[in-house]
């Protein structure tokens, strides 16, 4: 890259304000880091971060810097997508955000064919709930965000990736009857963490037939399908989880899916991005996804 890879470092540092962090996501040591941070303030006689005991804090000059460092990084990714197009190529950056079940059942192999057809483009992908990426949306973190939740936040576009179903599954190893909504409400559920899109998904339609939050045996919350699917399969409680996301387990008799009378819970999946941001790169990723569905 062009650019000094010591603003590149300075940026990820000022978002996260943590240096190991930012050595994780750099894939370089956290001393490699600091001196890197030394060097930019000796060059530029500023001190760009205050350090408080473990934490450290950007100072006004260093709130500047980053504006001028995000501007130029923009530019430049911007001019090398352009130049490439020029070329009838594809090359640049591309960060994504998806929710777990996306980034973890949907993704990788989407990825995969779009690394063989475009072997010039570096993607990076974040996985974070629905609400962890609007925000890093906003922060300008991620390019694209695809979304499991029925969010609609101004300042932001939604366009349809697929759809989905959510179904409630149990033990595949025990007898289980159909639920109802009278039923359910004496079942041990597991549930995902508030501000995950599942949750908010399957809280607006239990609602609909009729229940309340507080109307739910709720024994545990877990903040990933993994985790939830292996709970149900050592235990009595039932949760709720993508269809996507549970067909090997289906297949070897691990999970069963329980009938529900008078709860449908279908959902569509989205891609989202900040109004009026847009780029070449973002729009071919989603033409190519789009196809393979």
């Amino acid at each position: 890259m062009i650019v000094d890879f010591r603003l590149k470092v300075f940026i990820c540092v000022a978002r996260h304000l943590n240096f190991t962090r930012a050595a994780q996501e750099l894939l370089i040591s956290q001393p490699a880091v600091t001196n890197y941070i030394s060097e930019l303030e000796r060059q530029t006689g500023l001190m760009l971060f205050s350090r408080r005991g473990r934490g450290i804090q950007l100072t006004a000059e260093g709130s500047r810097m980053l504006e001028h460092a995000e501007r130029i990084f923009a530019d430049y990714r911007a001019m090398d997508e352009d130049l490439a197009a020029l070329a009838g190529q594809r090359r640049g950056q591309l960060t994504i955000g998806a929710s777990t079940s996306i980034a973890q059942y949907l993704l990788p192999p989407i990825l995969a064919r779009f690394n063989r057809r475009y072997p010039d483009v570096d993607v990076q992908l974040l996985s974070e709930n629905t609400e962890n990426i609007e925000q890093m949306l906003l922060s300008e973190r991620v390019d694209l965000g695809m979304i499991e939740g029925s969010s609609s936040r101004a300042g932001f576009v939604y366009d349809d990736f697929r759809t989905d179903a959510i179904v409630l599954v149990a033990d595949g190893r025990r007898a289980v009857a159909p639920q109802t909504p009278q039923t359910l409400v004496q079942q041990p559920l597991v549930m995902r963490e508030n501000g995950s899109g599942t949750f908010e998904v399957v809280m607006g339609a239990l609602r609909q037939s009729g229940l309340r939050p507080a109307d739910l045996r709720v024994v545990m919350r877990i903040g990933s399908t993994e985790g939830i699917k292996r709970y149900v399969q050592n235990s009595d409680a039932m949760a709720f989880v993508s269809r996507l996301t549970i067909e090997n387990e289906l297949k070897l008799g691990l999970l069963q899916v329980v009938p529900t009378e008078g709860i449908d819970i279908g959902r569509t999946l989205h891609y989202v991005r900040l109004q009026g941001k847009s780029s070449k790169l973002i729009d071919c990723f989603v033409q190519f996804a789009n196809a393979g569905r």
